[in-house]
């Protein structure tokens, strides 16, 4: 029981993420971004191509992966946020579909439709501690979660790009008349968000099966964490990552039917967001 809520932390780690990057697009942008999950993925499949079909060492490998998903990311908000900024609101996040299945399209197409070898970045055996057994790249998820949070707090807390980040959050047009270059911040944080769930997908691809809809159930987490955290909160949305899959590793022990955990999950976050639409934690500008 307590091994499937450790896996659990390690798992909402990777929603928390995930959940961050959607928050600072929304803010940003308005635009939830569905096509996250597919650039992720993309990111994945480069990285595997690289290290396995390539022979790269591991951390160049992520690099290029994490750099294809930061710039699709960017090619993302040139082609879709920036252009419907000013048009109906819903309008940039129906886009973001259609985003999303032309990286799927192309992606089944480059890849195929089965399971592939994967990789793992950090290579070598697994390891005890306090009678636990890790794998090296779950310590990295751990980190990147914790570095997420952490960083992405004191970068808006702290910095004056952060300033910049908060002021488009909290009313683009107003934070244009002061100067304020919106379109270039709000690209920058595509950009970041799109890497970083780059990064997580490669950390998590050699733990799961190598198919190009392995991020689809990451996407779908990572969105209620968000929501937990109202859509504003990045702190409550990492939280809120960690609440979900600890949650969901508690459930699924307790249950083994197929499909069970998930129709749980579903019908505590509709009651939630029944409750307290604005989520469990508002932003704290």
């Amino acid at each position: 029981m307590t091994v499937s809520l450790v896996g659990g932390l390690f798992v909402g780690c990777i929603y928390g993420v995930f959940a961050i990057g959607l928050v600072l697009v929304y803010q940003v942008s308005r635009t939830v971004n569905f096509a996250a999950a597919n650039i992720a993925m993309i990111g994945a499949f480069v990285f595997t191509d690289l290290r396995v079909g390539g022979g790269w060492p591991a951390l160049p490998a992520a690099a290029v992966g994490t750099a294809v998903a930061g710039a699709l990311g960017g090619l993302g908000y040139l082609l879709i946020a920036r252009p419907l900024q000013n048009k109906y609101p819903v309008s940039s996040t129906l886009a973001t579909f259609g985003l999303g299945a032309l990286l799927y399209t192309f992606a089944a197409r480059r890849w195929g439709l089965r399971p592939i070898e994967s990789a793992e970045v950090l290579q070598g055996s697994a390891f005890r501690v306090f009678g636990y057994t890790f794998m090296r790249d779950d310590i990295l998820i751990v980190l990147l979660g914790l570095l997420s949070v952490g960083g992405v707090t004191l970068l808006l807390k702290r910095t004056s790009f952060g300033v910049r980040v908060r002021a488009t959050a909290m009313d683009l047009v107003a934070a244009g008349q002061s100067g304020v270059r919106t379109d270039l911040v709000a690209g920058l944080v595509w950009v970041a968000a799109a890497a970083s769930a780059g990064l997580a997908a490669i950390l998590v691809s050699s733990q799961v099966s190598m198919t190009v809809d392995f991020t689809a159930g990451l996407m779908l987490r990572a969105l209620i964490a968000a929501l937990i955290g109202g859509l504003t909160s990045v702190g409550g949305a990492f939280i809120g990552g960690l609440v979900l899959g600890v949650a969901e590793a508690f459930i699924g022990y307790q249950v083994s039917a197929v499909g069970v955990p998930e129709l749980i999950l579903a019908v505590a976050v509709i009651a939630l967001l029944i409750a307290r639409p604005t989520g469990l934690r508002a932003a704290e500008y």
